[in-house]
């Protein structure tokens, strides 16, 4: 089994810069219309307004450094395992070796599918994790790891179908 590279999709990723751009516009342009345009200045609506101005500007920086990066790499599928670069729960945990899932399950979650790792190792992944919530679902349904094709260049089908050949073939 030779190793399998597949990238994120730079398409997609565009997308959300743009999304957090319209973002960042639409608070700011409440926020003037809040400070200078309104007669009574509502605190609760331009603390609201400017913090969804920080949160896009993150947003939009963030994903700025994603695109300009240099590492393309959303997945590295290979006989020892699985590394994962889509969420930060994944790049944390690095390698998932095969020889630990049990089980691959399909998800489906606000129209977005994933496909769920479970694992038979929860021990030696529990201690990658830091937050309680990085933890919760791998203690409560010994879920390793969410893989969704929402940011990578192939269709869930085609993940679906790579992750179930390189799984197993593992056995």
């Amino acid at each position: 089994m030779e190793e399998l590279i597949i990238e994120f999709n730079t398409k997609k990723q565009l997308k959300i810069l743009v999304l957090g751009v319209f973002l960042s516009l639409a608070s700011l342009a409440f926020v003037y219309h809040i400070v200078f345009i309104s007669d009574r200045i509502k605190i609760f609506y331009l603390a609201m307004f400017l913090l969804l101005f920080i949160v896009s500007l993150v947003m939009v920086f963030k994903h700025l450094q994603v695109i300009l990066s240099k590492d393309k790499t959303a997945l590295i599928l290979n006989r020892n395992g699985i590394i994962c670069n889509t969420t930060p729960n994944g790049k944390k945990l690095g390698l998932v070796e095969w020889k630990d899932i049990d089980d691959m399950k399909m998800l489906n979650v606000y129209n977005s599918s994933f496909i769920t790792l479970i694992t038979n190792n929860k021990d030696k992944y529990l201690e990658k994790l830091k937050t309680a919530a990085e933890k919760k679902m791998l203690l409560e349904q010994n879920a390793v790891l969410n893989i969704s094709s929402d940011s990578i260049n192939l269709s869930f089908e085609e993940l679906k179908q790579i992750l179930t050949e390189y799984y197993t073939k593992s056995r």
